[in-house]
C-alpha cells in the first residue's frame, strides 16, 4: 500500500484524534496551524512530524498528498481552497463554509 503523507491543517483537539486515527493504518503526517508554536507543539506530540505556520508554506516546503482541513468553521473555506487550487484531496469539518457565497465559490 503506498504512504500517502497528510498535512493536518489545525493543531487542537480534534486534530490529535485525526493524527492517531492516520497512524493507525499507516499514514504519515504534517502539521499546519496559523499558530506556528501550536503546529510545533502536535508535530512534537507527533514524534517530530513537520510543522508548518501556513497552507501556503506547506505547500511551497513539503509534498503531501491530502489534507484535513480541522480549523474553525470561519476559516474552512478560506483554507480549503488554495489545497484545492493545488490539486490536493481534501477532507473538510462540516461545515465546509458559513456562507452560501462561499460554498459556491
Amino acid at each position: 500500500m503506498p504512504d500517502y503523507k497528510t498535512l493536518i491543517v489545525g493543531a487542537g483537539n480534534i486534530a490529535r484524534q485525526h493524527a492517531r486515527a492516520l497512524e493507525g493504518i499507516g499514514r504519515t503526517t504534517v502539521v499546519g496551524d496559523p499558530n506556528p508554536e501550536r503546529a510545533r507543539n502536535l508535530a512534537n506530540i507527533l514524534g517530530g512530524v513537520a510543522a508548518f505556520g501556513s497552507v501556503e508554506q506547506a505547500l511551497q516546503q513539503t509534498v503531501f498528498d491530502c489534507a484535513h482541513v480541522l480549523v474553525p468553521p470561519h476559516l474552512h473555506a478560506p483554507v480549503a481552497m488554495p489545497l484545492l487550487a493545488a490539486g490536493k484531496h481534501v477532507l473538510v469539518e462540516k461545515p465546509i463554509a458559513t456562507t452560501s457565497e462561499e460554498v459556491q465559490s
